[in-house]
């Protein structure tokens, strides 16, 4: 729905667009389109979104790969052991 427009307000100039600007555009949609994957791609490894099943029956001490687990049961587990944890 447009806003009525005031009977005093000249119609605005139509703008043309050379091929600088467009380019211009262009780029930052390429940039801003980019940034957001990355971002999505972060926030689902920080997630704990890994897809990842467990390999040792939910017993994380004793589990080769606690250290690299991303299971919600591991990573309470790495917290409050801190095995399997190297400081990544």
């Amino acid at each position: 729905m447009r806003s009525p427009r005031r009977e005093n307000t000249p119609p605005a100039p139509e703008r043309r667009i050379d091929r600088r600007e467009l380019l211009r555009s262009a780029a930052r949609g390429a940039a801003a389109a980019a940034l957001a994957v990355v971002g999505l791609v972060l926030a689902r490894r920080h997630s704990g979104l890994s897809g990842q099943d467990c390999v040792n029956q939910s017993i994380c001490r004793g589990c080769p790969v606690v250290g690299g687990c991303g299971l919600p049961q591991a990573l309470s587990f790495r917290r409050v052991t801190g095995e399997g944890d190297h400081g990544g």
